[in-house]
């Protein structure tokens, strides 16, 4: 333990923008002590050294809204009862707690809460910035998942954009309509509305 401690406190001196740099034997130490390949939790997401392919994510519009987060691409297993799933995820690692944060992929959750919250009551400085934060906000929610997020719109109240998806040869449909309400470009909640059933998800 001293010797991770030790290893995580060197790499946060090293910085590129806002994003910190961890090595990689750091996270996968941190991978394989929390999603662990002995784990018979059903429902569980493994980490499988040898196939999980890590990729540091580049998203300093976010990071620095969160900046103790360093972000993660990397390919994790799904066991749910019969059915096994491998699905690339997005991870965060807090820096500061050395802890792991799983995004777990909306095809498989349809809005993860506990990320959009991180997000909640912060402030942004004027519309242009909300925008290009949304948009990287976008690309990281798609991790792992098929279709498209089109492009948000912005009123002053909201943002709003829809997940969509190609149904049959030339079909899009919406999946999820998806808005950030806004009070004075701060975010107040985060709504996932499927037009199917008309029924809402809030996160706030």
């Amino acid at each position: 333990m001293k010797t991770l401690a030790l290893i995580l406190l060197i790499s946060c001196n090293y910085v590129f923008g806002q994003d910190t740099i961890l090595p990689f034997p750091v996270v996968d130490k941190l991978m394989k002590r929390d999603f662990p390949t002995n784990s018979m939790e059903d429902g569980r997401w493994v980490y499988f050294s040898n196939t999980a392919g890590i990729k540091q994510i580049d998203k300093p519009i976010v990071q620095q809204v969160i900046p103790k987060y360093a972000f993660y691409e990397m390919q994790l297993t799904n066991f749910l009862g019969y059915h096994i799933n491998k699905s690339n995820c997005l991870v965060l690692i807090d820096t500061i707690k050395s802890k792991t944060f799983l995004v777990v992929p909306m095809w498989y959750s349809g809005a993860s809460k506990d990320f959009l919250k991180l997000f909640i009551g912060k402030q942004f400085a004027d519309s242009t910035t909300l925008m290009q934060f949304t948009i990287a906000l976008q690309e990281l929610m798609l991790t792992g998942s098929s279709g498209e997020l089109e492009a948000p719109v912005y009123a002053l109240d909201k943002i709003t954009f829809d997940h969509t998806y190609e149904y049959g040869s030339h079909n899009k449909q919406v999946w999820r309509h998806i808005e950030i309400i806004l009070v004075e470009n701060k975010i107040k909640r985060f709504t996932f509305t499927n037009p199917a059933t008309n029924e809402t998800i809030t996160v706030r």
